[in-house]
């Protein structure tokens, strides 16, 4: 191994699942905050599963989330727009060359994409690509979903997909689930100057977001179970049709 692949090993164990769960924790709040129509809808939905006795309390599982189509939306819509890590992704033409729409790349050439280049693309997400939409994920026809899938890049794709995938999905989910359970939201000012810079990683700077106690959504009629196997593999997981 050289110094070069070295040093690049020791950055993706240092930031992975920890700068990026960040980066996608920092997008979703400034997404939802800013779109009040989704922050009441997200309360909604939970409000409607507290009242059935459906989240364990006083922490909701890593399962349970997955069942909740808009906040299921908003995850994908989150790291459909703003994917933590936005730069091109290399990969190595396989023996032999290929094909890629109608042009030869030679064996061993390096070719890359973009999921924040790939995620904007209106043939397969939508004249509205540019826009913060989550009912896409949850209205489009499932031809539409299939393909938004098949292109949704935030974890790269294939046998090269991020490691930190699943754990990065757990902790992120759980986290932000008990900020909209336990807080109300909103931020400091409607004018505050939040930068983000792209560090190959998004970074999020001086975004300053109020929290007061929220009163209980509902009565606890739900205990958390001991936990789940963090280890199980949620990568197939779609979102409902």
């Amino acid at each position: 191994m050289s110094l070069s692949e070295a040093e690049q090993e020791c950055f993706i164990l240092t930031v992975g699942a920890q700068d990026t769960s960040a980066s996608f924790v920092s997008a979703f709040l400034d997404f939802i905050l800013q779109n009040k129509d989704v922050y009441e809808m997200l309360l909604s939905e939970i409000q409607s599963l507290e009242q059935a006795g459906a989240l364990s309390h006083p922490v909701a599982q890593y399962s349970e989330t997955l069942t909740m189509p808009y906040f299921m939306a908003c995850v994908y819509e989150t790291l459909r727009l703003m994917p933590s890590v936005s730069m091109v992704l290399p990969r190595y033409a396989p023996s032999g060359g290929i094909y890629i729409e109608g042009i030869w790349i030679p064996e061993d050439i390096e070719i890359a994409a973009n999921p924040y280049v790939v995620h904007r693309n209106t043939n397969i997400f939508g004249f509205d690509a540019e826009v913060f939409r989550p009912r896409r994920w949850i209205d489009s026809s499932p031809r539409r979903l299939q393909l938004m899938n098949r292109y949704f890049f935030a974890f790269g794709y294939g046998s090269r997909r991020c490691l930190g995938k699943n754990i990065a999905l757990f902790e992120s989910q759980k986290f932000l689930m008990q900020l909209l359970r336990q807080f109300k939201m909103q931020y400091v000012s409607q004018n505050q100057s939040m930068r983000i810079e792209n560090w190959g990683i998004n970074m999020f700077f001086d975004q300053f977001v109020r929290l007061k106690d929220r009163p209980s959504m509902a009565p606890a009629t739900k205990t958390s179970a001991p936990g789940m196997k963090i280890g199980q593999d949620h990568s197939d997981n779609q979102l409902p049709t």
